[in-house]
């Protein structure tokens, strides 16, 4: 496995590899890169002024753990797919990286992790076909997000089953800032995907016009629980009725 940090540098982690990365600090180029990798922990990284995103989890990299980390100052080349975490891919993209098969990149964990600012598009993008991952007590700054390729949420879902609670998203925008509308965002970009997530404990703090959990019309079993609160919005908690959850 790569361990450099030279400015040029993008750490792809290697076929298979059980391994533990941390204390590095990754700049230029694309941060971290895990491709059909499986129980690899990255913590206590610095990963910023990156041309494109900064972690990425794709073809079939399962089990994998991101936490501590700070993550900031992403997309400068492409501001569009400045993504600060990215979890699996695209199914446009499925017979580049799975032979035109479903990149299940799941039950991957993104934990307690500080994500922006300037993050130019998501803060996380989970990816269509992705499924039972947890995203728990990270801390997001959505200022500076680009708009860019619709990145105007801090957390993209798009895949199935995953746990999102007691992360904190906080958006102060400059007059020419303005580019983020909703906290969380679910959309079904592939059939069958989008749906039975569940969102808990989050607090939301975004000076927009949106909500903290919008979910596209028509998806189901995903579940946002009445213990999720937000300031500073004309939308409120949630698009959709909220749950109570034990």
């Amino acid at each position: 496995m790569s361990t450099q940090t030279s400015a040029t540098c993008t750490c792809q982690v290697e076929v298979g590899v059980i391994s533990q990365v941390d204390d590095r600090r990754f700049i230029s180029g694309k941060g971290i890169i895990l491709d059909t990798s499986t129980n690899n922990v990255l913590q206590n990284l610095t990963v910023h002024d990156v041309d494109d995103e900064g972690i990425h989890f794709r073809a079939l990299s399962t089990d994998n753990v991101l936490k501590n980390s700070h993550i900031y100052n992403t997309g400068k080349k492409q501001a569009g797919y400045g993504e600060g975490v990215y979890i699996g891919s695209a199914n446009s993209n499925w017979c580049t990286y799975t032979s035109c098969n479903q990149d299940k990149s799941d039950r991957n964990k993104v934990l307690a992790n500080s994500i922006g600012p300037n993050v130019n598009a998501e803060g996380i993008d989970i990816k269509e076909a992705s499924s039972d991952g947890l995203i728990q007590g990270n801390t997001f700054d959505g200022s500076g997000i680009s708009g860019e390729n619709y990145a105007d949420s801090v957390i993209d879902v798009k895949g199935n089953n995953y746990a999102i609670t007691g992360n904190t998203v906080n958006n102060h925008p400059t007059s020419s800032d303005k580019n983020l509308l909703d906290g969380f965002q679910v959309h079904q970009a592939y059939t069958d995907w989008g749906k039975n997530n569940k969102f808990s404990s989050n607090r939301f703090n975004l000076n927009t016009k949106g909500y903290g959990i919008n979910v596209q019309s028509g998806l189901t079993g995903n579940i946002v629980c009445d213990n999720n609160s937000v300031t500073n919005t004309t939308g409120g908690v949630a698009n959709v009725a909220l749950s109570h959850c034990q």
